[in-house]
């Protein structure tokens, strides 16, 4: 219970620990961010770049995830509701 718990606030938390207001975690902005002049932009021939780490971070992510619920994975699609979303204290 204590380690979905701090998965849970992990997960939650990222964007607060990890990035600011401005970052680039979405590639919308990291596009938008490429065509202005502020100090906060990043120059244009930057952003592939940026987009690329992005989806390789959100490959990384899905792939960890995988593996540290996988059993809960299973447990659902051995019972038949796969689809149903895992409730905290399950």
């Amino acid at each position: 219970m204590r380690v979905r718990a701090l998965a849970r606030w992990l997960a939650d938390s990222r964007g607060v620990l990890v990035t600011s207001s401005t970052s680039f975690a979405n590639p919308a902005v990291t596009l938008a961010r490429g065509f202005t002049t502020t100090f906060a932009g990043i120059a244009i021939n930057h952003v592939p770049a940026f987009v690329i780490a992005q989806i390789i971070g959100a490959l990384g992510a899905a792939a960890i995830s995988g593996v540290l619920f996988s059993s809960a994975i299973s447990e659902r699609q051995e019972a038949g509701d796969a689809t149903q979303a895992i409730a905290p204290g399950e």
